[in-house]
């Protein structure tokens, strides 16, 4: 951003227009992946179009994460694949649960050559970023210990922030009064997109569709547990799995 803003200033304009770039760079990833439906599903979700116009990192780590998705799904070039990856934990640490499963699939499919390097790759990045990984940490910590609350806020592991990535991946930041309203609305909303996937993932037994199920819901499953340690389970941290949804739900539009 340093460079960005030398050439471009601090402009509100300015300031968001990466985030717009690189979530148009995602759409055209994920539609050379999943084809036009993947990038529309894509392009116009609700949270996707909010933080496609925020002047954070999101949208940038989301592109990267979904380069090394096509590479990851295409089997091809592990350097590059390795540079994305790294480039994305050195955006934003979260992404560490994707790449983590990546990794594990790799190994689970006993790839073990593109497992031992991209490990290497993951291990170097880590040490890269290590001093500030473990300042961040500490300051988290003091946070925990000085501020009330302060772990709802990070987004401690509990049902409801768990719930509430899948309903903000279907409807957005979308919130209203009365609560029992909106919790019906997006329940239903968020139920039948759920239904959609469950149908997917069940009548089209590919390889695809097989691996990037996989690659949607482990990662919750890791941010999960890690957030009884380290809270951090919010819908946003995980954003980059929007482009993966993206895909099934495309998918899915096929058998319809």
């Amino acid at each position: 951003m340093k460079l960005w803003t030398n050439m471009f200033g601090y402009s509100e304009i300015a300031l968001r227009m990466p985030s717009v770039l690189f979530s148009l760079g995602t759409g055209w990833v994920v539609y050379l992946i999943g084809g036009v439906w993947s990038a529309v599903f894509f392009l116009f979700n609700p949270l996707i179009v909010y933080y496609s116009q925020e002047a954070r990192m999101y949208m940038i780590v989301t592109f990267f994460l979904t380069v090394a998705l096509y590479y990851f799904l295409k089997n091809r070039n592990q350097i590059i694949f390795g540079l994305f990856i790294s480039l994305a934990l050195l955006t934003f640490y979260g992404s560490i649960f994707l790449i983590v499963s990546f990794l594990l699939f790799s190994l689970y499919k006993k790839n073990y050559k593109f497992f031992l390097l991209n490990t290497f790759y993951l291990i170097l990045t880590t040490l890269i970023i290590s001093p500030l990984l473990y300042q961040q940490l500490i300051n988290s910590k003091v946070a925990l210990s000085q501020v009330t609350n302060w772990s709802i806020v990070l987004g401690k592991a509990n049902l409801k922030n768990l719930l509430l990535i899948p309903i903000k991946f279907s409807i957005g930041r979308i919130s209203f009064y009365p609560k029992w309203l909106y919790w019906g609305i997006a329940g239903t909303w968020t139920a039948f997109i759920l239904f959609i996937i469950r149908k997917t993932v069940l009548l089209i037994r590919t390889v695809l569709i097989k691996t990037v199920f996989y690659l949607l819901i482990f990662p919750l499953i890791l941010g999960f547990l890690v957030s009884f340690f380290t809270p951090m389970l919010q819908h946003f941290r995980f954003i980059y799995l929007i482009p993966i949804l993206a895909i099934i739900l495309a998918s899915g539009k096929k058998t319809s």
